[in-house]
């Protein structure tokens, strides 16, 4: 607590020393702690040897130097709160939490330099930096163990810097050239540009410009890149031959860096190294557990509905969403309920203005010449036929029939 905090630091006297691994905690106890440091006569050397994160990172701004470890983390974000009440309430929140972002801010600005603009901006994006980031930025004046090092030890042509929306997107090219694999989470249009290094086999860098796949969450953007580990083809052949069911890392990270996913020579060091020094392969599964998907077809990730451990409750997905069937991890369609089994009748809601009615279950039917409109309609009898992967449903109202594959089943 900031008042044994307080009782410590006035136990000494002279130049001290603050260790600091910790991911935080109440914004307003950092700032006492904060506010003793800086009010302290002597020098404060603050040292982070695992992860200053949050409310811990605004303590360590409190230092006279501030040194972090090679390996660890600073991570920077917007305050977070809980409230209740009415409208006026939860604006009382909002400002609130402006009014602390700001004093945050403050921090930072006289640590770093930095644009209260630029400061907000890395805030609003949960920015993690590493050590050299964090010297980069003047979050840090140093790295940990630095003149121990040998002379010739250069730090990295590339410093890293992370945040929500970079870990979500995370560098997959939109175009990659001789490469094909199903299952895909991007829906083929959303990207961005940056430029980012590419090493040569000499060791000398270059900085390329290219648009990279964007993805709305974490999840997709780790789905596609398993997907296209998994599944990435050079002509026929599987560019990471030998990947699925590996179960040693160390042989897995040297057949993804064999197929080209990184240009860095050191690619293979680096990545076993976080993997022993966070001791990944806990979380390895142990036993397989084999997914079962709905979509249309197993090519149109897009349509997906849902992803189940138990088959039963994958074919319940697909009885509800006509058109739709199940597969297993490997593409094959495991069950596909009739149409004609379908519950009828039941209600369809349409949100778009010009479904056709046609005269029979099929585009290779007549039009009436009349649309649904937009509202919610009750569909008595369903059959496939030509134009719908979802089938035909017969509208109660005699009109005739429309394509369920533009309606969502209620």
């Amino acid at each position: 607590t900031p008042q044994l905090f307080k009782e410590e630091l006035m136990a000494g006297s002279g130049d001290i020393t603050v260790w600091i691994n910790s991911p935080g905690g109440d914004c307003v106890a950092a700032a006492q702690i904060y506010n003793m440091l800086m009010d302290y006569p002597h020098n404060v050397k603050v040292k982070i040897d695992g992860i200053a994160a949050s409310a811990a990172s605004v303590i360590a701004m409190a230092g006279t130097k501030v040194l972090v470890s090679p390996v660890s983390m600073i991570m920077i974000h917007n305050p977070m709160t809980v409230a209740m009440g009415d409208t006026a309430e939860m604006q009382k929140a909002i400002e609130m939490l402006a009014s602390v972002k700001d004093s945050i801010i403050n921090a930072y600005e006289i640590k770093t330099g930095l644009s209260r603009a630029k400061l907000s901006h890395l805030m609003d994006a949960e920015t993690w930096m590493d050590a050299h980031k964090a010297v980069e930025l003047g979050f840090a004046d140093g790295i940990l163990g630095r003149a121990d090092l040998p002379e010739d030890v250069e730090p990295p042509a590339v410093t890293m810097l992370y945040s929500k929306a970079a870990v979500s997107n995370s560098l997959m090219k939109c175009s990659l050239s001789g490469n094909t694999w199903a299952g895909s989470t991007w829906e083929g249009t959303s990207k961005y540009t940056k430029q980012t290094k590419e090493q040569n086999a000499d060791g000398s860098y270059v900085t390329i410009t290219a648009d990279f796949r964007k993805y709305s969450c974490v999840e997709d953007s780790i789905s596609d890149h398993s997907a296209y580990l998994l599944g990435a083809k050079n002509g026929s052949r599987l560019r990471y031959d030998g990947l699925n069911g590996c179960t040693d890392y160390k042989k897995a990270v040297q057949i993804i860096k064999d197929g080209g996913y990184a240009t860095s020579l050191t690619y293979v060091e680096k990545l076993c190294s976080i993997i022993e020094r966070w001791n990944l392969v806990q979380y390895d599964v142990k036993e397989e557990v084999a997914w079962y998907r709905v979509r249309k077809t197993w090519d149109d990730s897009k349509s997906q509905k849902g992803a189940f451990k138990i088959l039963e409750n994958a074919k319940k997905c697909a009885d509800a969403n006509p058109g739709y069937k199940v597969f297993d991890a490997s593409g094959k369609a495991v069950y596909a309920p009739a149409a004609s089994a379908a519950d009828v009748p039941f209600l369809v809601k349409v949100s778009i203005t010009d479904l056709n009615i046609r005269t029979g279950p099929g585009t290779d039917h007549a039009r009436t010449g009349k649309f649904t409109g937009i509202g919610v309609f009750t569909i008595v009898e369903v059959k496939s036929g030509k134009g719908s992967t979802a089938g035909w449903g017969r509208l109660k109202s005699g009109a005739g029939w429309v394509s369920l594959a533009y309606c969502q089943r209620l």
